[in-house]
């Protein structure tokens, strides 16, 4: 972020999981680490917003699969 700031300008995108955002049995660790993520990147938004560095993150809905 340290370059991005300096340029005052920059965009962090991560994707994440719906799981990020309600809880999800069965999965806690892959949960926890989705949550983690949104925070990180909420935090980093808000500390970058003011050196016009932006973040967001991208939860993607529920794909059909085995473990669905």
């Amino acid at each position: 972020m340290h370059i991005m700031k300096s340029q005052r300008a920059g965009c962090i995108v991560a994707i994440g999981s719906t799981a990020g955002l309600f809880g999800y049995g069965q999965r806690t660790p892959y949960a926890v680490t989705k949550w983690g993520l949104i925070g990180l990147i909420e935090s980093l938004a808000i500390e970058g917003g003011s050196w016009g560095v932006r973040a967001k993150v991208v939860c993607p809905g529920t794909v059909a699969g085995p473990r669905i």
